[in-house]
């Protein structure tokens, strides 16, 4: 055990001794573990993005019993963004 985490493992007992003992043992050593998920992470903190509505709980449980017979509701949800943005487009042109 190397001269510099002793002091330590002296001074702390219980979680907080495993806790400090764990990250100096895996920063010392280069061992550190890349999160298996950060690729994804990566990308959707660069392209994703999040809408966030409210609306009246009966209209959502409408919403919601509609979209049961066979749609997604997200599916709703992005082709009526798709239409809002053609129309955009076309009043424009």
């Amino acid at each position: 055990m190397s001269s510099t985490i002793l002091p330590y493992l002296i001074l702390l007992s219980g979680y907080a001794t495993y806790y400090l003992f764990l990250r100096m043992l895996l920063h010392q050593g280069g061992l550190i573990m890349q999160d298996k998920y950060s690729p994804q992470k990566k990308y959707a903190k660069n392209n994703i993005k999040k809408l966030s509505c409210s609306y009246q709980a009966k209209f959502v449980d409408e919403f919601k019993t509609a979209c049961a017979l066979g749609i997604t509701q997200s599916e709703v949800i992005r082709k009526a963004m798709i239409e809002t943005i053609e129309k955009a487009k076309m009043d424009k042109k």
